[in-house]
C-alpha cells in the first residue's frame, strides 16, 4: 500500500471515529442545551451560523484550488514553492477575511429589525454574533496554513485536534449549562475554544513543517507568478451543458468530478473513490445514487442510468447521455 493510500485510509478511519463520537455527544448535548439554555437561544445560534455560512460563500473555493496546486510541490519536495503558494493563500484569505468582517458588521446593523420580536436581548445577540464571527475569521487570518495538511493527506491531524477540542468543549458547555444556565458563558467558551484550538493546530504545523515560512506581503507578486490559482470565467448563458463543457476544457488534473447544485456527495466517500481509482484499470467508473425528497426528508430507491454488468466491455455509443 502506497504512502498516500495509507494516509487516505487513516484519514477515513479517524474521520469515521470522530463522526460517531460527535454523533454521540450531539445526541445528549442538544437535549441539555434545549432544557437549560432555551429553544430561543438554540434557534438564535442556528440563525447566526446560517448568516456566517452565507458570508463564507465569498471564499469561492480558493482553498481547494490552492490545495490542488500544492500536490506537485509536495510530491517534488519543493519547499520554496510550497511557501510561496501558502503565502499567496494567506494574502487572499486576509482579503476575504476583511470582506467577511465588513459584511458581517453591515449585516449586524439590521439586527434590531431582524430580531425585533425576539425575547433575547440585543446585547446577547450581538455578543453571540461577534463571537461566532471572530471564531470564523480565525480560519482566514491564522489557520489558512492547515491547507497544507489537507494537500499532504494529513487531515487526520486536523481531525484529531479539532474534534478532540470540540468534544472537550461540548462536555464543558454541558456541565456549565446545567449548573449555571448562563448564555454568555456558553458563547464565551465557543470563542475561547477556537483560539486554543488555533494555537495548538498551528503549533503542530510548525512541528510537522519546521521549514514553513509564509509571507503574506508577497501576495501581489505571487498572484502574478501563479495566475491559474484564480481564474475568472465569463461567458454568455449557454445553459447547464455549456457550463460543463467549458469547465471540462479548462480543467486540469487526473480526475474530473461533476456535482450539480441540487446534488451532494459525502466528502468521506470521495477520498474512498479516489483511492479505488488508483487501484483499478478502467475507462469509466459509474456510481449509484439515491433520490432525496426534502419535503418529506425521505430517500427513494437508488438512481441508476443503466443496469451494467461489472467487468463487461460496452460500446461508447450506449451512453448517449454523455454526448
Amino acid at each position: 500500500m502506497g504512502n498516500r493510500t495509507k494516509k487516505s485510509v487513516l484519514n477515513a478511519e479517524v474521520g469515521l471515529l470522530f463522526y460517531f463520537i460527535s454523533l454521540f455527544v450531539a445526541f445528549f448535548s442538544r437535549k441539555v442545551f434545549l432544557d437549560n439554555l432555551g429553544a430561543n437561544f438554540i434557534g438564535l445560534t442556528g440563525t447566526l451560523s446560517s448568516i456566517l455560512n452565507l458570508l463564507n460563500l465569498s471564499e469561492l473555493g480558493i482553498g481547494l484550488s490552492v490545495s490542488f496546486f500544492l500536490f506537485k510541490p509536495i510530491a517534488d519536495d519543493d519547499k520554496k514553492c510550497i511557501n510561496e503558494i501558502l503565502s499567496l493563500l494567506g494574502f487572499l484569505y486576509k482579503r476575504i477575511g476583511f470582506f467577511i468582517l465588513g459584511s458581517g458588521c453591515i449585516v449586524s446593523l439590521f439586527f434590531p429589525w431582524i430580531f425585533r420580536n425576539d425575547s433575547l436581548s440585543l446585547s446577547l445577540i450581538y455578543f453571540t454574533f461577534y463571537s461566532f464571527l471572530g471564531s470564523n475569521l480565525i480560519g482566514y487570518f491564522i489557520n489558512y496554513r492547515q491547507t497544507l495538511l489537507s494537500a499532504d493527506q494529513k487531515m487526520y491531524m486536523v481531525n484529531i485536534y479539532s474534534q478532540s477540542f470540540n468534544f472537550l468543549k461540548s462536555i464543558l458547555q454541558i456541565v456549565l449549562a446545567i449548573y449555571y444556565k448562563n448564555l454568555y458563558i456558553w458563547v464565551a467558551i465557543e470563542f475561547v475554544a477556537s483560539l486554543i484550538q488555533c494555537g495548538v493546530l498551528n503549533w503542530k504545523i510548525d512541528k510537522e513543517y519546521p521549514w514553513l515560512n509564509t509571507n503574506k506581503s508577497q501576495g501581489p507578486e505571487l498572484l502574478k507568478k501563479y495566475p491559474d490559482i484564480i481564474r475568472v470565467i465569463d461567458q454568455e448563458n449557454r445553459g447547464h451543458g455549456g457550463a460543463w463543457n467549458h469547465g471540462t476544457e479548462l480543467a486540469v488534473g487526473k480526475y474530473l468530478f461533476y456535482l450539480d447544485s441540487d446534488d451532494w456527495f459525502e466528502t468521506s466517500e470521495l477520498s474512498k473513490l479516489i483511492t479505488y481509482l488508483g487501484h483499478c484499470d478502467t475507462d469509466m467508473v459509474m456510481l449509484d445514487g439515491q433520490n432525496y425528497h426534502a419535503a418529506t426528508d425521505t430517500y427513494t430507491e437508488k438512481a441508476k442510468h443503466y443496469e451494467l454488468t461489472p467487468e463487461k466491455i460496452y460500446d461508447a455509443d450506449k451512453f448517449d447521455w454523455l454526448a
